[in-house]
């Protein structure tokens, strides 16, 4: 089993509209998403040979979160 894992932190902030409490107020939070990718087996030809995924590939995924 071959497991590839990436990470990255972002911001987020939001407010309840209508809600009489402290989230009525715009307020933000720092979330942390980690991404694990396994396989059985590796890429067997190109450029990815011997990875799970190319890293370049799985930061472009997380970086449309960010």
């Amino acid at each position: 089993m071959f497991i590839l894992k990436s990470e990255i932190q972002f911001d987020m902030a939001h407010f309840l509209s209508g809600y009489k409490g402290k989230c009525h107020n715009i307020h933000g939070h720092r979330y942390r998403l980690i991404v694990k990718i396994k396989s059985e087996t590796l890429c067997q030809e190109g450029q990815t040979k011997g990875m799970v995924e190319d890293f370049g590939v799985i930061k472009a995924y997380l970086r449309e979160i960010e």
